[in-house]
């Protein structure tokens, strides 16, 4: 297993209020020193979960498209059978 197979994984979805705590998110994990963590995020300010949102002139897809889950799906694979 590699050490990227290892690290904790932590999964963070969510929108502006995700996206203003995500450096005091990060620091809380590194304080916490439960040793490497792999973050996988999708936030953004005005991010949905079910629909794609355009906020100014930034387009970003729904949360339920946006490729983190299709990541997930890949890393398990890679991880094989318990």
């Amino acid at each position: 297993m590699t050490s990227e197979m290892q690290r904790r994984r932590i999964i963070l979805l969510g929108a502006s209020n995700l996206t203003m705590a995500l450096p005091t998110l990060l620091a809380t994990a590194q304080a916490m020193g439960e040793g490497a963590c792999r973050f996988m995020t999708a936030l953004g300010h005005g991010r949905s979960f079910g629909t794609r949102s355009t906020v100014l002139l930034r387009t970003l897809p729904a949360i339920l498209d946006c490729g983190l889950w299709e990541q997930l799906h890949r890393d398990e694979s890679l991880r094989g059978p318990p």
